[in-house]
C-alpha cells in the first residue's frame, strides 16, 4: 500500500527534533495517551473506550488541537499510545524508541501498512485490532467491543 524510505523518516525526524530544541515549551505530556478525535468520519463508541482506557492510566489528547511541536513532544514522551486508525498516527515518525501502541481498524483498512511501516522504522511496537467491516465504506461508523478492547489493552500493558 505504501513505500517509505527509512532514510527519509530519520531525516524528517532529526530536522524536526533540531527545530524543537530551539523552541521553549511548557506542554504537559503523559506516558500513556489515548488519541481521541473530533471528526465525524468513522465514529465509534469513543467515550466508552476512553473511560476504559482511563482505568489503566491513559490520558486523552486531541492532536487536532495541538501545534506541530506539541504533537511531536506528546508522541515522543509517550510510552504507550492507543487509538483508532487515522491521520494522527502519522506522528509515529516521532515516537519514542521502544514505545508500544494499540490501533484498531475495520477490515476495510487491514492492508493499509503505512502506520506499521513507520512504527517498524522507528522501533515502536504497534499492535493492531482488526474487526469486520459491515460495508465497503471506508468511513463507516462502528462499535468497538469493550471486552475485546480491554483484553487487547491488558496484553499491551502485560497485565
Amino acid at each position: 500500500h505504501s513505500k517509505i524510505r527509512p532514510k527519509s523518516i530519520f531525516y524528517i525526524r532529526d530536522k524536526c527534533f533540531e527545530f524543537l530544541n530551539l523552541e521553549p515549551s511548557n506542554i504537559h505530556t503523559h506516558n500513556k495517551i489515548f488519541i481521541k478525535r473530533k471528526a465525524n468520519a468513522r465514529t465509534y463508541n469513543q467515550d466508552e473506550i476512553e473511560n476504559c482506557a482511563k482505568k489503566y492510566g491513559f490520558q486523552s489528547v486531541y492532536f487536532e488541537d495541538f501545534t506541530f511541536s506539541e504533537q511531536l513532544k506528546t508522541i515522543n514522551n509517550a510510552d504507550y499510545i492507543i487509538g483508532a486508525t487515522g491521520a494522527a498516527w502519522t506522528n509515529l515518525i516521532f515516537a519514542k524508541n521502544g514505545g508500544k501502541g494499540l490501533i484498531w481498524a475495520e477490515s476495510n483498512w487491514e492492508n493499509l501498512s503505512m502506520f506499521s511501516t513507520i512504527a517498524s522504522i522507528v522501533n515502536f511496537d504497534l499492535n493492531y485490532m482488526i474487526f469486520n467491516s459491515k460495508t465497503n465504506d471506508y468511513h463507516e461508523n462502528y462499535i468497538l467491543e469493550l471486552d475485546v478492547f480491554e483484553n487487547n489493552l491488558k496484553k499491551l500493558l502485560y497485565l
